[in-house]
């Protein structure tokens, strides 16, 4: 927030590294020192030291840019089927039984998630496709 009201107009940040050197406490004030790195028409960039009782316990470096019309470069997302329509990876790991070890191996993998792929994943696949643009 320090280097955030440094900033002046709108501006998001865009960039921020923040380290945290020592446990600080609530019962104490933090002092925040913000530097000015650089403002310019687009961008600026601010660097924060947080110190209680006289020791640095927080360092930050922050990056943040005004808004401005830009270039579009997603692509619109397709139409695509829902979850429950799509089969899972344990269930295309059976479909390449025959064909690919590699691929069982790897798609029939236990996870912690239910993934369903739109299409065969290209790691898996034993035969050559034309590349797609924006999937």
């Amino acid at each position: 927030m320090a280097a955030q009201r440094s900033v002046d107009g709108p501006a998001v940040a865009h960039s921020m590294h923040a380290y945290f050197l020592r446990a600080g406490t609530e019962t104490q004030p933090i002092i925040f020192r913000v530097e000015r790195d650089f403002d310019g028409k687009s961008f600026a960039n601010r660097r924060v030291t947080a110190s209680q009782n006289g020791a640095t316990i927080l360092t930050l470096a922050a990056s943040f840019q005004r808004p401005e019309a830009g270039l579009e470069h997603a692509v619109a997302m397709p139409a695509l089927p829902s979850p429950e329509a799509l089969r899972s990876l344990d269930i295309l790991a059976g479909d390449y039984a025959d064909r690919s070890a590699q691929a069982v191996a790897f798609l029939g993998q236990p996870s912690a998630f239910d993934i369903r792929p739109c299409r065969v994943p290209a790691y898996s696949q034993t035969f050559r496709r034309d590349p797609v643009s924006g999937l």
